[in-house]
């Protein structure tokens, strides 16, 4: 497989619903092992939270299972999380923030009165409202 070829192929991922759909698993497992990490929780502990068995949550952790929206909530819940879903345009360019907790005012109040932070939002929240 030559280097264009190559490139080519893995461009179009982007547009494979079912490869799309598996890394999106991966991205929500990693997500919920960045938070139990942070909390100290191994999967005795979040099986014991969402009544269910540490091999379930082994297979959630891996990737390899098929989740529903309410088992995704109920996980994230469990690990201290929320569920964002968000459906883009898909030629949009978007990212998530995840800004400090809420009584950090320091980081609002300079991320507000940053006169470049103020034009990047009005630029690109214009056409959202």
């Amino acid at each position: 497989m030559n280097t264009e070829h190559f490139y080519q192929w893995y461009k179009s991922l982007d547009e494979d619903p079912e490869y799309l759909a598996e890394d999106f698993k991966i991205e929500f497992a990693i997500c919920v092992e960045k938070l139990m990490d942070k909390r100290g929780m191994n999967k005795s502990d979040l099986a014991r939270l969402i009544e269910s068995s540490p091999a379930y949550i082994t297979k959630v952790l891996s990737g390899n299972t098929n989740l529903t929206i309410e088992s995704m909530t109920k996980l994230s819940f469990a690990v201290g999380g929320k569920l964002h879903i968000n459906v883009a345009d898909r030629l949009d360019n978007f990212a998530w923030v995840n800004l400090p907790e809420k009584d950090d005012s320091s980081f609002r109040k300079n991320f507000f009165e940053n006169e470049s932070s103020l034009t990047w939002a009005k630029q690109n929240l214009e056409s959202v409202a």
